[in-house]
């Protein structure tokens, strides 16, 4: 922690509270709540916060074996990876974090499969997702079919949707990670607001220089199951893969 502080140019250490009365995410929030954010600051925090976000992953156990549960699948994701344009190791990162590698994963959002899609982003992007007909040599029946619990599909499927994001969000490859889970349409409002902020277009400077009491700040604090910490957690993830296994 104290390196952070000799990292924050031009800030007063008079009015630095002090650090063993705060926990690291409150002495992040009150740093960059009173700090002129610049470029080499917000490369530091965002250093902290992703080392921040890859304890509660090494704490649950579920997520001890999930790299060996993703490993039959490496080549697929290579090949989505590849087909789309989107980073292999963003891929399996978001599998690990949303799934822990399970194929037929269910979340209470609605989401399925090893990628965690909803079923409006699963038809965007080919998914068969409701009831269709299924010709049988005994005639058409009408089946229910979810391919999100098909991995090989799923994983396609999260990759061309990632990609379209991207394209959406100017080439950003932190905005896609974000918007994945937050949606698109709650990070183009993030987006309006950090413009009218005068904040950076990436998410570390969106994420730190937010004021908590601004209508940016008020807007991520609202957002549901820690959509604002979802970047953070995926680099966290990222970074675990690297482990060897």
């Amino acid at each position: 922690m104290h390196l952070l502080l000799i990292c924050l140019v031009g800030l007063s250490f008079s009015t630095v509270p002090d650090s063993s009365l705060l926990t690291k995410d409150e002495m992040i929030n009150y740093l960059s709540g009173d700090t002129q954010l610049r470029a080499r600051t917000v490369a530091k925090l965002r250093l902290e916060r992703i080392d921040a976000a890859q304890l509660p992953i090494l704490k649950d156990t579920a997520a001890e074996f999930a790299p060996l549960k993703l490993k039959p699948y490496l080549t697929i994701f290579q090949q989505a990876a590849d087909s789309f344009s989107i980073r292999v190791e963003i891929l399996l990162a978001i599998a690990l974090t949303e799934s822990y590698g399970k194929a037929d994963a269910k979340s209470y959002a609605g989401a399925r499969g090893l990628m965690q899609m909803l079923r409006q982003s699963a038809r965007e992007s080919g998914l068969k997702v409701g009831w269709s007909e299924v010709r049988t040599s005994q005639g058409v029946k009408k089946v229910y079919l979810d391919e999100r619990l098909d991995a090989e599909k799923s994983i396609f499927a999260a990759a061309k949707y990632q990609a379209k994001l991207k394209k959406m969000f100017d080439g950003r490859e932190d905005l896609m990670i974000a918007s994945y889970h937050m949606g698109p349409g709650n990070m183009r409002k993030v987006v309006k607001l950090a413009q009218m902020a005068g904040l950076s277009l990436d998410w570390p400077s969106i994420y730190f220089g937010a004021q908590s009491e601004s209508d940016l700040g008020r807007f991520l604090n609202n957002l549901e199951d820690y959509s604002k910490d979802y970047y953070f957690n995926i680099s966290a993830a990222e970074r675990l893969l690297e482990l060897p296994y």
